[in-house]
Order: C-alpha cells, then sequence, then structure tokens
C-alpha cells in the first residue's frame, strides 16, 4: 500500500465508528478534490481564500474555513453543485477536521489518485463497499473493446465515474476529441463520481437520477443518443418500474419489458436505445441474462434477429468487490461491419486470470487475449468462436454450448467425441423429449434443516453411487401427498443429476419406500415401450455425456435444466431391440460387479494369509453385524 492510499485509511480510521463509510468517503475526496484545486486542475475556479495553501497556513480552527472553501467551490463551479457540501458536514467537528487535514496533506495528488484510493476502499470493503466501481482489471477492458478513439461516449449506471474516466483516457491516447455523459442514482456515489472526474481533469456531464424512469439526457421529447455506451449497471435489480416502463415516452423497451423480479434487461435496452445509428455498446450482464427464459429470451431473439449482437464475452466468476457472480460482456453494435453482419463471436475467457488476494482480476495477458481474439474475429479452439445467427439456439446466448466440449470422460478413460459424424450418420434419431417424460426435483431447504421424520424419502446427490441408489442413508421427509405426486418416482424411471461436474445417473429399483427427487436431480420417466436400461446407457455413453457436459452452465457449479436436455438426439430403436439391449447392459453391469466381488475376496484372503505368517489373526476377529 503506497503512502497516499495509508494516509486515507488513517483518515477512515479517524472517523470510524462515527458516520457511515459512504459518508467517510464522500468527505475524504471533497478535501482531496479541495488539496487537487490547489495545486493542478483546470476545469476548476479556485478563489484565493479558498486554496489549500492558504487553509493550511492561517491554522486553527479548521471546520469553517474548510465549509466556506466548499461554499466557493460550489458557488463558482457549476459541475461541483451540490457535490461538496452534504447534511452529514455539519455533525463533524472541528477536532476531526483539524486531525484529518495533516492527513489529507501527506497524499500525493495525481490524476488518478482518487481512483486508486476508490479502488482501496471497494476491495477492503467487499460486498458492502464495492457496488460502486468497476474492478480495476475490466475497467479498461470494455473501452478497448469498443476501440474508442473520440465522440460521445455515455454511462448510464456510472458509479465512481470509473468507466467513463477510462473510456476517457483510451481516447486521449489517439488525441481525439471525447465528451462524456452520465447518470447516477446514488447521490454519495454521484457526489464520488463528478469529484472523480474533476480531479482527472476531464470534461463530462454527469447528472444526479433514476436512469430507468427518468433518463437526464433528452433532447425535444427524445432520448440522446451517443457513439458509445459502457455500463456495469446492478445486476438482478428488483422493484425497478416495470409498470412505468409500459408507457415509456423514449420508447427504449420496444423489444419486451423484462420481469420487475429482474431489471437486467431493461438496462440492456436502455444502452441499445441510446445509441446512435453508427453507435457501438459494451454492457456487462450476468450469465442470467443470456438464457434467461420468459420475457429476456424475447428480448434477445429480437435481438439476434435485429442483428445487432456482435459479441458475447465469458469473464472469470469472482472478479467483481461485491459478489462472486459469473459474468460476461455483451458488445450490442448498430452499425456491423460486413464481415460481421448475421454472426455473433462467443469468446469464453472464463479461464484466464490470476488470484489476488481472495479475489480473480484479470491479467495484461488475459485482456490483451481477449482484444486480439475480438478484434481479428480470430476462431481459437475453446477460447473463440464465430456462430451465425441461425445457429443460436432459441435465443440462447450463454457461451458455453457454442464451444464443443470434445473430451470426455468414459468407461473407457478420456475420449473425443465427434458430435458431427454421430449426427450426420445413418442412424435414426429421435429427440430425447419424445421418449421420456421429464420433471424437476423439489426445492428442499438444507439437509440440516429438515425434519427427519414423514412416509416420503428425499434422494440427494450424495445418495446415488455408482449408478445405484443407497436407500439405507436416503432422508426421511414429512410432505403433502399433493404437493410430493409431483416430485415422486417409481420403479423404472431415471434420475440424472442437474447439479454438479459428475454427471450421476440410476434407474429407481423396486422399493417399498416412497421416493422423492431433491432439486439436484431431473427425472425421467420412460414413455410406453420404451426401455430404462437403453436410455441409461445411451446417456453414460461418451457420446450422451458429450451432450450432458455441452449444456451444462455456470462457471461456480454446473447446472442442468429440463429444457437442456430436451433435444439431445438419442438413436432411435425398436421396443425388442431396445429391450435386447437393455438386459445386455445390465448384464454386463452385473458381470462387473461379480468380478469386482471375486477380485475383492482374492484380495482380502491373501491379506489375512499373510497377517497369519505375521502371527496378528490371533488378536483379531470380525465383526458380526447381523444383529
Amino acid at each position: 500500500m503506497n503512502k497516499s492510499v495509508s494516509s486515507v485509511w488513517r483518515a477512515v480510521d479517524l472517523m470510524r465508528g462515527s458516520m457511515d463509510v459512504t459518508v467517510q468517503k464522500r468527505i475524504i475526496a471533497s478535501l482531496i478534490l479541495l488539496k487537487a484545486a490547489d495545486n493542478h486542475l483546470e476545469n476548476v475556479y479556485l478563489p484565493p481564500q479558498a486554496k489549500w495553501s492558504e487553509i493550511i497556513y492561517q491554522g486553527q480552527p479548521m471546520k469553517d474555513k474548510i465549509l466556506s472553501a466548499f461554499y466557493e467551490l460550489e458557488n463558482k463551479n457549476e459541475n461541483l453543485k451540490g457535490v461538496l457540501l452534504f447534511p452529514e458536514l455539519k455533525n463533524i467537528d472541528d477536532e476531526t477536521f483539524q486531525r484529518l487535514i495533516p492527513l489529507i496533506n501527506q497524499i500525493d495528488i495525481s490524476q488518478e489518485i482518487l481512483g486508486e484510493i476508490l479502488f482501496s476502499f471497494a476491495s477492503e470493503e467487499g460486498k458492502i463497499g464495492g457496488e460502486f466501481i468497476t474492478p480495476k482489471s475490466l475497467s479498461d477492458l470494455l473501452p478497448a473493446l469498443l476501440d474508442i478513439k473520440g465522440g460521445d461516449i455515455y454511462d448510464g449506471t456510472a458509479g465512481v465515474a470509473q468507466l467513463l474516466i477510462e473510456a476517457g483516457k483510451y481516447a486521449s491516447q489517439y488525441n481525439g476529441k471525447y465528451h462524456l455523459w452520465g447518470q447516477e442514482i446514488n447521490e454519495n456515489t454521484w457526489a464520488l463520481g463528478k469529484i472523480n472526474l474533476m480531479i482527472s481533469n476531464i470534461d463530462h456531464k454527469v447528472k444526479l437520477g433514476d436512469t430507468l424512469s427518468e433518463p437526464a439526457f433528452v433532447n425535444e421529447g427524445k432520448l440522446r443518443t451517443f457513439d458509445y455506451v459502457v455500463m456495469n449497471f446492478p445486476f438482478s435489480l428488483k422493484g425497478w418500474g416495470r409498470e412505468k416502463a409500459e408507457y415509456d415516452l423514449y420508447r427504449r423497451f420496444l423489444y419486451g419489458i423484462p420481469s420487475e423480479a429482474n431489471a437486467d434487461m431493461a438496462f440492456v435496452q436502455h444502452a441499445l436505445a441510446s445509441l446512435n445509428v453508427k453507435g457501438k455498446a459494451a454492457v456487462i450482464v450476468t450469465h442470467g441474462t443470456l438464457f434467461r427464459g420468459g420475457a429476456d429470451r424475447k428480448i434477445r431473439e429480437a435481438f439476434i434477429n435485429e442483428d445487432i449482437i456482435e459479441a458475447v464475452i465469458g469473464l472469470p466468476a469472482n472478479l467483481f468487490y461485491s459478489t462472486n457472480i459469473s459474468a460476461a460482456i455483451l458488445i450490442l453494435n448498430k452499425n456491423k461491419s460486413p464481415e460481421r453482419k448475421g454472426k455473433i463471436q462467443f469468446i469464453n475467457a472464463e479461464n484466464d486470470y490470476e488470484r489476488i488476494r481472495g479475489q480473480n482480476a484479470l491479467r495484461k495477458e488475459d485482456k490483451e487475449k481477449i482484444l486480439h481474439a475480438y478484434h481479428n474475429m480470430e476462431q481459437i479452439k475453446q477460447f473463440s468462436t464465430i456462430v451465425a445467427i441461425d445457429d443460436i439456439e432459441e435465443g440462447n446466448l450463454h457461451f458455453g454450448p457454442y464451444f464443443e466440449v470434445d473430451e470426455v470422460d468414459s468407461i473407457f478413460g478420456p475420449v473425443q467425441v465427434n458430435r458431427k459424424i454421430y449426427e450426420k450418420s445413418n442412424i435414426e434419431q429421435v429427440e430425447l423429449s419424445e421418449l421420456v417424460e421429464m420433471f424437476r426435483g423439489m426445492n428442499t431447504p438444507p439437509k440440516k434443516d429438515l425434519e427427519r421424520q414423514g412416509d416420503y424419502f428425499l434422494i440427494q446427490l450424495a445418495d446415488i453411487q455408482d449408478g445405484n441408489i443407497l436407500f439405507n442413508q436416503l432422508t426421511p421427509v414429512d410432505l403433502d401427498s399433493k404437493k410430493a405426486r409431483n416430485y415422486e418416482v417409481e420403479e423404472g424411471d431415471l434420475i440424472l443429476s442437474s447439479r454438479g461436474a459428475t454427471i450421476k445417473i440410476a434407474v429407481v429399483p423396486q422399493s417399498d419406500k416412497r421416493l422423492i427427487l431433491s432439486q439436484n436431480f431431473i427425472g425421467l420417466r420412460p414413455r410406453n415401450g420404451v426401455n430404462s436400461y437403453f436410455i441409461k446407457a445411451f446417456l453414460e455413453s461418451p457420446i450422451g455425456t458429450y451432450y450432458i457436459s455441452s449444456k451444462q452452465k455456470g462457471t461456480a457449479v454446473a447446472v442442468l435444466s429440463v429444457k437442456d436436455i430436451e433435444s439431445i438426439p438419442v438413436p432411435k430403436i425398436d421396443k425388442n431391440t431396445q429391450d435386447n439391449l437393455g438386459e445386455m447392459f445390465v448384464s454386463a453391469d452385473e458381470e462387473l460387479i461379480r468380478t469386482i466381488n471375486k477380485a475383492r475376496e482374492k484380495y482380502i484372503d491373501s491379506y489375512y494369509k499373510l497377517y497369519e505368517q505375521m502371527g496378528l489373526h490371533k488378536a483379531f476377529k470380525e465383526v458380526d453385524d447381523t444383529n
């Protein structure tokens, strides 16, 4: 930690416990601005009596001098109205100011200093304080992806304006003329962003307000549009104002109105509506935004049909200070180049990162790899692929399914699978959903919270081993029979794990227990004439394993839904052949068990004889566990 940041944390310690951390940040940032204005800020008019050097020279008492300087700065600079003077200042006593000033005086002012301090705040505070800023390792990637060399740049959820500042810094490399625009809903965060921009000596217009309900930049009743949009909006925002969106004056939600429970696609549509006819946007989204059903799916399908999605870039998990959720970058382009028309580029960068103090971060080489692949439309095995929009499956923009999982583990060990050879072969195929009826398991509380009583027995992931259900360890649960009916499995049903990297499959045998599937499984009930063991054998084959693996989503935990597996192509085989094959697979499994048991008996006998030779056998005997 450098000397300047260390001084800031000493200032935080001085105020700790007496006020909210957001107020602490605002006070410290305001004092840094006051000092910076005395040194190098070209965009701030500073009256002589408000100079930092003059305040220090005059000495105690400090509070009135500081507040007077803040008043002068706000009064003489339109861009600082409402930024420095805020109600909580009156609660700070003169002694605190007198102890703060020497600490602020130790800070070496530079254009990047406040951004560095805010990143430090976010890193230390984690979830509590990390929502206001895009991670340092990510904030410079979006402007580079858009290759911003000038023009109007907008961020509708600006936070502390770090994305805008990085966009300006990127454009400055090319001596391009640019102007920054933004909006932020939280007053303290907005003030920090304004101060951050002022210290960075960047011309801007960043306003306070709710982007979705009251966009700040309108012109003659129409939404102002920009050359570029960069946004890292709050993920999965609830209660965002869907009702009002139905009557939106600016026609931002033409592609559909998302659920009140999740505003992700509302923000994406706002970003799109904020682009001019040649505009381009880079927005950070959750993985759910890429594959969620309902209204979100219809919006994605409309985007795909309009050919405005240029790229989807999957990022590592745990990049953000406030959440370990996995995210991606969605690039929208209203003016695609000819070679990109009708195509979407998918980049999977989720495995390229370094770990710093428990947090993942993109290294310089990771960002360069992404940028090179994107700007050159490179196709790189398991990293970058170009997909025709006609091949996008049901509006699914999650990057995982578009990368071939060509190596899978099987009973033969690792094998290479060629999906195209199978699908284009002479083998007649039918979708899995035509052979089995599918249903999800029941959402249940954690195992430790389950009531261990009742007439039903719950099957959880640990209860399946080597294709068998361990009946002796199932958890009894008390359920209403009507509710249980939707999740109860019966003899001949298949169960397939829907959570976790390890694929577990079992056929339910005859049992006198009433069995319930947990949420970690999908139930498959064979339709008339379909052999359970034939289906199990196919799903456990290298081909079946490939399809299941390729459909799994998620980085922290792999998940699978009913919809993911409905269309898996299965060989179309008549009932008699299915039954014969099923019997042979069962016989092969039974033969394996017999062989293993024989080998185990021989193994135990050999060890016993060795222990006899050592004279140990008289000192132990087997426990009779039949009683």
